[in-house]
């Protein structure tokens, strides 16, 4: 994870490939609702309705404070971050 096509230096510091992950996963409902629309077509190869698409990406990376001057370095904080949506291709 460099923020370049291939090689270089990392553009974020202290981020690697092994900060962030991605997965995906399906859902049929939502807040108690069942989905429609463009969702009610996504089966798996044996019929079954498999809903939405979903894609989740987090990223832990180690806190690095601005203002480091003050004596307050960071070391052992993470920072956190989560982000879900889902997703279609049409």
């Amino acid at each position: 994870m460099t923020g370049l096509l291939s090689g270089g230096t990392n553009k974020l510091r202290n981020w690697n490939a092994t900060t962030i992950t991605v997965t995906t996963s399906c859902s049929t409902t939502t807040g108690g609702q069942t989905l429609g629309g463009i969702y009610t077509g996504n089966k798996n190869s044996s019929g079954t309705l498999i809903g939405a698409p979903i894609v989740t990406v987090s990223a832990t990376v180690p806190y690095s404070p601005i203002l480091q001057a003050f004596g307050f370095t960071g070391t052992g904080y993470n920072l956190n971050a989560t982000q879900q949506a889902a997703v279609m291709g049409i």
